[in-house]
């Protein structure tokens, strides 16, 4: 009779491992894909810029909400160069307004917007990087049908993972001229592995679920994120990482990881006092970034410090 229960009793463990699988993989799911959304906290009028408010949808209907910002001295019926910058997880585009100003005070058309459930636009989830990319390819068709856009002049500065889908649009899209990625992950999976790992949970439990979590969710894995996959398809046309040193949020390691896939031309810049969201310096905005845009679209820029765009002194 014992030897018949044995059957039973293996089953039944196999049934509640199952369930308690499907669970951590609802757990994690909800904690990555549901963060709260944070509310727009800057606009380019405090860095002495114009704007204009811009709606947009992906193709699965969500209105997305972004910003136009002019350069100074933006002339009607000239066509500008264009930087479109795109912010990182569960933040908004006033997350990098910073970046964006300094952009379009060095004389770029920058467009800006908020990823679905972010910020103030629509979307009841944030994937990732996994459905992503068709607001990032929303917002180059919406931004290349503006009288003030050059729609042959396009680059992507991305953070975080906005750096990532900047990449991974790029090596699609050859529209896109350049990319500029602070502190991209090399992918989904490797960065969900150090999330797990950081909430000092096991990842060959977690990560498995959360990976099934999504697939039947979004019908794909964390794998379709693969930034170190997609680098090399950005060549011949120019690739700028940058990476801070004391990031702990995306481990230096990941750019690295990128850079080495990545073909030429490229460029690592490191800095060696960098955190995740402290590593886009001033100076490293005007020595790297600017300067990089600037070749790769053909549009002689000039950069100003913050000191310089909050007091008026752009003269």
């Amino acid at each position: 009779m014992e030897i018949l229960l044995w059957p039973l009793v293996a089953a039944g463990a196999a049934l509640l491992l199952w369930g308690a699988w499907l669970a951590l993989g609802k757990f994690f799911f909800a904690l990555y894909t549901q963060p709260a959304r944070m509310p727009i906290a800057a606009s380019p009028a405090d860095f002495g810029l114009e704007f204009r408010n811009i709606d947009f949808e992906n193709d699965e209907g969500h209105r997305l909400k972004a910003w136009l910002i002019l350069p100074p001295g933006c002339k009607p019926g000239r066509r500008l160069p264009v930087v479109i910058t795109t912010h990182g997880y569960a933040t908004n585009r006033s997350d990098i307004i910073e970046r964006s100003a300094a952009v379009a005070h060095a004389g770029f058309l920058v467009f800006t917007f908020d990823w679905r459930r972010c910020g103030e636009s629509e979307g009841d989830v944030c994937t990732g990087g996994l459905r992503e990319r068709s607001d990032l390819r929303a917002a180059i068709e919406k931004v290349s049908s503006l009288p003030e856009a050059d729609p042959e002049r396009i680059a992507i500065y991305g953070f975080s993972m906005g750096a990532v889908l900047a990449i991974l649009l790029a090596a699609e899209n050859k529209s896109i001229k350049a990319v500029a990625a602070d502190s991209p992950f090399a992918s989904m999976r490797e960065e969900t592995r150090h999330i797990i790992r950081n909430l000092f949970l096991p990842p060959f439990l977690f990560l498995s679920a959360a990976d099934g979590a999504f697939k039947r969710r979004f019908g794909g894995g964390m794998s379709e994120v693969d930034t170190v996959a997609a680098a090399p398809k950005i060549s011949p046309r120019p690739l700028l990482i940058l990476k801070g040193e004391r990031d702990r949020v995306v481990p230096p390691w990941h750019s690295e990881k990128i850079f080495a896939a990545a073909r030429e031309p490229k460029r690592l810049v490191v800095n060696p006092e960098g955190g995740h969201f402290d590593n886009a310096t001033p100076e490293t905005i005007g020595k790297e970034v600017i300067p990089f845009l600037s070749e790769a679209l053909g549009h002689e820029a000039k950069y100003y410090s913050d000191s310089e765009m909050t007091t008026g002194g752009m003269g």
